[in-house]
């Protein structure tokens, strides 16, 4: 047990019950944070909230890859409460050259490290330093078995370099004697790769990948790609499509919390906005890994302020009794008001 457990511990026990009494002024720390070490990608997949957005909240100050010394202001002051930190949300955080600097000084907090990449950019000689950095684990996003399906979505990947990349991994691991970091394939999963799902397990288990999931794919402007890209077997989506004549109405079948709670009588429709925070490259604080719904700029800038003055401010409390009450109570915008799957509105259009 790391020296940070027992506090860790304490602040998830008083952040949910401070859920559970429908507070809005939350006095514990988050225990889960995603962040972008860099707020771009080597890749253009067509359904990324990065590709479709990038920097539509830029300004001036933003950066694309995060400096060191923003990620140590920021961990040293939350780092003893979060529980997990996912490096990689809506980027590729191989982009930053100090990735394994950030994962090693986060793991001194005994933080759980994850990071989430296309692992088209790894080499063969960092594959020590990424042992050495104490990362727990990769989550490959590795959609197909062959170039021609894994390119028709990971637009500008190499699939044959990312299999490569696995395996050194893997060897690299044995030859030091690591447990970690375990390694777990992501299949995002669409029309034109569903039919490679067992083939793909079948070949994470050869390579010697610890986990491999399906993943139902997300797709945007409806009218123009829903064909060519939902699945046939509605196994593998999380839409609807129900069709009338030349009405369509595609109905969304996701619960609205991105975050798992082991919450009982939860009252509130998503607890993402209690438990978690989103960190851009720029220091950006955002409520909310939905990529959505950055049109604007975060609820604040660890740059500029405290993590904890970000966290209660006029933004962050008016969000929370929006969800608490289902009301918006002071007529100003509200961050969640905008979020399709809290909403779950049904996309309606004529062919």
């Amino acid at each position: 047990m790391n020296e940070f457990a027992e506090i860790k511990e304490s602040n998830k026990k008083l952040l949910n019950s401070q859920i559970i009494n429908g507070e809005h002024e939350i006095t514990a720390f988050p225990y889960q944070m995603f962040i972008d070490p860099s707020n771009i990608c080597n890749l253009k997949c067509p359904f990324c909230a990065n590709f479709l957005k990038r920097h539509n909240y830029s300004n001036e100050k933003t950066n694309p890859i995060m400096p060191f010394q923003t990620f140590v202001k920021l961990i040293d002051e939350i780092g003893p409460y979060l529980i997990q930190v996912v490096f990689g949300d809506k980027s590729e955080p191989l982009l930053n050259k100090e990735i394994y600097k950030m994962i090693a000084y986060a793991k001194k907090y005994g933080i759980h490290c994850q990071m989430s990449t296309n692992f088209n950019l790894f080499r063969k000689e960092h594959a020590e330093e990424l042992m050495n950095s104490g990362l727990d684990s990769i989550i490959v996003g590795l959609e197909g078995t062959t170039q021609e399906s894994y390119s028709r979505y990971r637009v500008g990947g190499d699939f044959n370099r990312v299999i490569e990349n696995i395996k050194i991994v893997v060897e690299t691991k044995k030859r030091m004697r690591r447990y970690i970091p375990s390694i777990q394939w992501a299949y995002v999963v669409f029309q034109h790769n569903e039919n490679e799902i067992k083939a793909a397990e079948k070949m994470s288990k050869k390579l010697g990948v610890n986990g491999f999931r399906w993943i139902p794919g997300d797709i945007y402007d409806f009218k123009i790609n829903y064909k060519n890209w939902l699945p046939k077997n509605e196994k593998y989506t999380k839409y609807r499509v129900y069709k009338s004549g030349k009405d369509v109405r595609i109905v969304h079948l996701d619960g609205p919390s991105c975050v798992q709670t082991d919450i009982k009588n939860l009252k509130v429709p998503c607890i993402t906005p209690f438990v978690t925070v989103s960190v851009d490259a720029n220091g950006d604080i955002f409520p909310c890994i939905n990529g959505d719904l950055r049109e604007s700029r975060g609820f604040g800038n660890i740059s500029e302020m405290s993590f904890k003055e970000i966290w209660n401010n006029r933004h962050y409390k008016e969000m929370r009794q929006f969800l608490i009450t289902g009301k918006n109570l002071t007529g100003n915008p509200i961050y969640c008001e905008r979020c399709y799957t809290a909403k779950k509105t049904d996309i309606v259009f004529t062919e």
